[in-house]
């Protein structure tokens, strides 16, 4: 149970985190790549999320995920699943959403 408190955190961590070295490397279009550059980056950011990589028992990593909306709102993004630290499948993200909303964003 403790290790999906854990991989919940670190998934929430990985689609919040703000950091645009994700999108300038190299890496682009290659979704392990992007994803290994976005567990470096945020362990170099913040030492204490290199425990909980090393110790969760899974986790997903979205390096980008892009969204629109004009009433109707979606939101997609590919990302890398690991179990034990090692990359096992992808995943993609998609939500669709309505409300009052206008505009396009990606975020890292």
């Amino acid at each position: 149970m403790k290790h999906t408190k854990y991989s919940s955190v670190l998934s929430i961590l990985l689609l919040t985190s703000g950091t645009s070295a994700f999108s300038a490397s190299a890496a682009d279009g290659d979704p392990a790549a992007e994803a290994q550059i976005a567990i470096n980056v945020l362990q170099t950011t913040d030492s204490a999320l290199t425990n909980l990589f090393t110790h969760a028992a899974g986790f997903a990593v979205f390096p980008s995920v892009g969204k629109g909306g004009l009433i109707l709102g979606c939101e997609y993004g590919k990302g890398i699943v690991y179990e034990e630290g090692e990359p096992i499948g992808e995943a993609t993200l998609t939500e669709i959403n309505v409300g009052p909303q206008v505009g396009v964003q990606s975020f890292y």
